[in-house]
């Protein structure tokens, strides 16, 4: 199943070289259009999240001027709300590193060896349902909040029988 509807994907990495098998990668893809943009740093990313409203980023961890933890702390800061879902690509693979992108804000993580059309596409795809599920939850959490007057109320689960 083809989307016609273009997704707009903002490449982040410092390496014009990997931006370009990114872009090569998406181009390839038939399940899906893509528009890709590019920054090489992550002041230029930043800038570019305001004003071309991408539908995911793909974001390199090592930028010139600051890394992957750095960039999603700065995005979330400047939107107060992170308007968009990010897949975090890194040259090496670290549990750590994943760990703490997913703490600050982004969906997935991928090694740049493991990297293939397919595997950018799912990953892309299911980094964007997550984020989409995410805030439907916020929101029907905010709703319930103020349903509730502010307070949530534990719900405790109990054994059938007892």
């Amino acid at each position: 199943m083809v989307s016609h509807t273009p997704l707009t994907i903002l490449i982040v990495d410092d390496s014009p070289e990997d931006r370009a098998v990114c872009r090569h990668f998406l181009s390839r893809h038939m399940a899906a259009v893509y528009v890709c943009i590019e920054a090489a740093t992550g002041t230029e990313a930043l800038a570019l999240c305001q004003s071309a409203d991408p539908d995911c980023l793909v974001l390199d961890f090592n930028l010139p001027d600051m890394d992957g933890l750095e960039f999603l702390i700065a995005l979330q800061a400047q939107a107060s709300l992170q308007r968009c879902p990010v897949v975090l690509l890194t040259g090496h693979g670290s549990e750590k590193i994943a760990v703490q992108a997913m703490h600050c804000g982004a969906q997935d993580y991928v090694v740049k060896g493991d990297l293939s059309a397919d595997l950018l596409h799912r990953t892309i795809t299911n980094a964007m349902e997550k984020f989409r599920l995410r805030q439907v939850l916020d929101g029907t959490e905010q709703a319930l909040r103020r349903a509730c007057g502010g307070t949530l109320v534990e719900l405790q689960v109990l054994p059938a029988g007892g």
